[in-house]
């Protein structure tokens, strides 16, 4: 039986270094192979949870897309209702000079 005694590679966020001992049967070929595996899977769960991450992010994207139609509805909603205020309050000023008017030239009389 031949062993192998190395170490991890940090796995993410800065952890330790763990410590680890391979023993195999076979030639370097089976422990090349063994290695190859290992960091294969390694790479696939961080492409994995890049993914999720992504994943994730996109539905966040589309969340954020529909609330700001949502807002865009609004806003234009509004400058309606503030278009039509402002006509209102032209028109009712238009009506008050009008009366306006016809108070004073009531009073003359």
């Amino acid at each position: 039986m031949n062993g192998f005694l190395g170490r991890l590679p940090p796995s993410g966020g800065g952890e330790r270094l763990a410590n680890f001992q391979i023993i195999f049967s076979g030639n370097e070929d089976d422990l090349y192979r063994f290695v190859l595996t290992w960091k294969m899977s390694s790479d696939v769960k961080k492409y994995d949870e890049l993914k999720q991450q992504i994943q994730i992010l996109e539905k966040r994207v589309k969340e954020l897309r529909e609330r700001i139609s949502e807002l865009e509805e609004e806003r234009m909603r509004l400058q309606r209702e503030i278009a039509e205020l402002t006509s209102l309050r032209e028109s009712v000023r238009r009506d008050l000079a009008v009366h306006g008017r016809e108070v004073e030239a009531s009073k003359e009389i």
